[in-house]
């Protein structure tokens, strides 16, 4: 507000703590970049699926007509490695797709299924036998990390 000389005698505002919204605002991006993830690696998982499958029958019928053994080797071997590829897609489609309700489900059955995508890699198939009584006991997750009953 000016006073009598032309300056200012006189300042009206408002002092406070933003801090809580722009945590607000920063989750929000994080989380629309997320979605915005999802939604693209949905579309590539889709994208691949179709030529997958043909590749997956083009091996299963290339299994049928081998005779040779060492042909029939790299065959099984690829219909293996190729099984996994589409196990990935499923599993990205069915995460894109999920709900927000957690289901029950049991452990050794989330851990056998994520050593069936890693052991390829790492080594680990020998810790799928795994089994006790307190990995079968149920807990609740969210449906695109477990299998539902």
């Amino acid at each position: 507000m000016p006073g009598e000389n032309g300056k200012a005698a006189k300042l009206t505002g408002f002092v406070g703590d933003i801090t809580r919204r722009k945590q607000a605002d920063i989750a929000l991006m994080k989380s629309e970049k997320l979605a915005i993830a999802v939604r693209l690696s949905a579309a590539a998982a889709h994208e691949i699926r179709d030529p997958l499958d043909a590749v997956v029958n083009i091996v299963y019928l290339l299994r049928q007509e081998s005779a040779d053994q060492q042909t029939q080797e790299f065959l099984d071997e690829a219909a293996v490695q190729l099984e996994r590829v589409s196990q990935i897609a499923r599993q990205t489609l069915r995460m894109s797709r999920s709900s927000a309700e957690p289901v029950a489900c049991s452990p050794s059955s989330v851990i056998a299924e994520v050593l069936r995508l890693l052991a390829p890699n790492s080594g680990w198939l020998r810790l799928m036998s795994l089994r006790t009584t307190e990995m079968n006991q149920c807990f609740h997750a969210f449906a695109w990390s477990c299998n539902r009953y």
